[in-house]
């Protein structure tokens, strides 16, 4: 008599090793994904300094620029600000899907350094923002330095 097929001990061997290359596999994908987001974020924030440095330098656009003051580090310091609005940002969502707070998000040109205030969608419900060392959902949303972004300081915790 000659069986065809596989028995239930070879069935059962091929998916504990399937269940085990996924167990491994699957959270490193997740984890990959959401940085994928958070360098969007970053690329994002980038885009908008760039833009804000570009009409700092140009005298045409330095009326679109205000006094204000910015806390960075427990020190209030009096800035030159422009709103993202301001600056024609084009992109809408973040890679999260949440949408840009164009009106509250702003660069500061303080002394010659760029900081950065980004926030998109609101905190407490899972919206995203900078905040020192790390991509935020809660309230410790605060200006970045710009050097922070340039060298990837700015992470998920």
């Amino acid at each position: 008599m000659n069986k065809k097929g596989f028995t239930l001990v070879e069935l059962l061997a091929v998916i504990a090793i399937m269940a085990l290359i996924a167990g491994i596999s699957v959270p490193n994908i997740i984890n990959m994904l959401d940085k994928g987001k958070q360098e969007d974020f970053i690329k994002d924030a980038k885009s908008i300094v760039a833009k804000a440095k570009y009409r700092y330098n140009m005298e045409q656009y330095k009326v679109k620029f205000y006094s204000c003051s910015v806390t960075v580090d427990s020190e209030t310091q009096t800035c030159s600000c422009i709103k993202a609005k301001d600056l024609n940002f084009s992109t809408e969502t973040d890679a999260y899907g949440y949408t840009y707070d164009k009106e509250n998000s702003y660069v500061a040109v303080c002394n010659n350094t760029y900081k950065i205030y980004l926030q998109s969608g609101d905190t407490s419900n899972g919206g995203k923002c900078l905040s020192t060392n790390s991509l935020s959902t809660n309230s410790t949303c605060g200006v970045v330095d710009v050097d922070e972004l340039r060298y990837g300081y700015v992470i998920d915790r």
